[in-house]
């Protein structure tokens, strides 16, 4: 199939291929980014397959590194980037449902492709002549949108149980569907998946964070049994109704909130998908408001997301970031609120957090559907400007360390080094939260010895 879907490729990129041809080797394009060139779209990455061996590849370019030789991956190194050079191969069987036991080099394109997961990366292009090859009818598929398995789903599935999560992050960052017997082959593969690691389901999960409409991911995640071997907490979330202020289950809520989250920040939106988690715990009825309440549930949805995203392996500061949003979700904010309530919620939730509590305050709100609600966008809106004009005039501190003072400086003033010294300076921090214009050395040396 001849095509002309090459537009402005790195010129570096066309150089390997063209090295590979001079030396009488094949090269091609594959993976994904011949299909996000299909689709008009930018890759991100670019890999070449050739019938070259590594040691062959090894030997065309100067600057190579043996990335995964064992498996016929060498990467090339040029001025301005990095290619990833790969033999064709055949995988033998895969014991540890990840990896190929062993695998055998190949002289045919068209026989590495049926390796490949899904219809849609299986597809070749060489850039040099303009041809494509697509022996899985990957180009028909893409664009009737639907996400197919290379040959017997179940096979592609229990080679390595990562394209089931695969299948339902493609969903949502392509806006495809996932052909029936390819969705139908993912919950008989569970015994694979549960193999995957959790960094893995981790990566996966901030993948599908960036697309336009994450949920379609989660869902497909929970309707075929994944979420079920990762994070079974969300089926607690499933079909537990709310309070007359939601429209929608908890789960229903929460994969909404998510999605009306932006998608350059995957970790807010990961707070937005587990803010409510504690509400199934929470929920009782409340006889006198002839309604569900869950109170408590943001401290206890901190401590269930801390264990959840320790499960998988998330870094230490995205599980801080997460934890905290959730932990201070719900605001209760009213204009009756006084100068330093405002300045004492400042501290409390900290600044650098304040832009984003209120993003996930309003995807709450939008996540709720039509039902009425407590507290509307402008309400938001308002607070965030009077805190904005509160700031300009004088910063809130935050800590200790934001005082005039510290405790070499009571110490100075004849307060023995200690606890006393940390109690102290905290009381000073409560005035001057209350007061910005108290923060000044002297005011607070007299208010440290009136104290004393």
């Amino acid at each position: 199939m001849q095509t002309d879907i090459m537009k402005d490729l790195p010129s570096e990129l066309l150089q390997v291929c063209k090295v590979l041809a001079a030396a009488g080797f094949e090269a091609w394009l594959v993976g994904g980014a011949v299909r996000d060139l299909i689709m008009g779209q930018a890759p991100h990455d670019w890999d070449v397959a050739t019938n070259a061996r590594p040691e062959q590849v090894q030997k065309l370019f100067m600057k190579t590194i043996p990335t995964g030789i064992r498996h016929g991956t060498i990467t090339v190194q040029l001025a301005h980037g990095s290619y990833e050079v790969t033999t064709y191969r055949g995988d033998g069987s895969y014991s540890d449902g990840r990896r190929p036991d062993a695998v055998s080099f190949l002289d045919s394109i068209d026989k590495d492709l049926s390796r490949r997961d899904f219809t849609i990366n299986a597809i070749a292009y060489d850039p040099l002549r303009g041809e494509i090859r697509d022996p899985f009818q990957g180009v028909s598929d893409i664009k009737s949108g639907m996400i197919r398995a290379v040959g017997n789903p179940l096979q592609r599935f229990s080679e390595d149980g990562i394209r089931c999560l695969r299948a339902a992050r493609f969903a949502a960052t392509l806006g495809f569907d996932i052909e029936l017997q390819t969705a139908k082959a993912i919950r008989p593969s569970l015994s694979s998946y549960k193999l995957v690691s959790h960094e893995r389901i981790r990566d996966e999960w901030l993948k599908a964070m960036r697309a336009v409409t994450p949920s379609r991911a989660f869902q497909v995640m929970l309707d075929h049994g994944l979420l079920s071997h990762t994070v079974p907490e969300f089926l607690d979330m499933v079909g537990c109704k709310q309070n007359r202020y939601h429209e929608y289950d908890v789960w229903g809520h929460s994969i909404r909130v998510m999605d009306a989250l932006s998608p350059t920040d995957p970790i807010l939106r990961l707070a937005g998908l587990l803010h409510d988690v504690a509400k199934p715990k929470t929920k009782c009825f409340d006889a006198e408001k002839q309604d569900y309440t869950f109170l408590g549930h943001d401290e206890l949805g901190a401590e269930m997301t801390a264990a959840i995203l320790d499960r998988l392996h998330f870094q230490s500061v995205e599980r801080e970031r997460v934890c905290h949003l959730v932990n201070h979700h719900m605001l209760h904010y009213s204009p009756q609120w006084q100068d330093k309530a405002v300045r004492r919620w400042v501290t409390k939730v900290h600044p650098a957090n304040i832009e984003s509590l209120f993003a996930l305050a309003k995807a709450d709100i939008i996540g709720k559907g039509n039902a009425k609600t407590q507290m509307d966008i402008g309400v938001i809106d308002s607070f965030r400007e009077r805190i904005m004009l509160l700031e300009s005039h004088q910063q809130t501190p935050v800590g200790v360390k934001s005082l005039a003072i510290n405790g070499n400086d009571l110490m100075k003033i004849g307060i023995p080094q200690g606890p006393r010294i940390g109690q102290i300076l905290q009381a000073l921090l409560d005035s001057v939260i209350d007061d910005p214009s108290l923060n000044r050395k002297d005011v607070l040396l007299d208010k440290a010895k009136s104290i004393i």
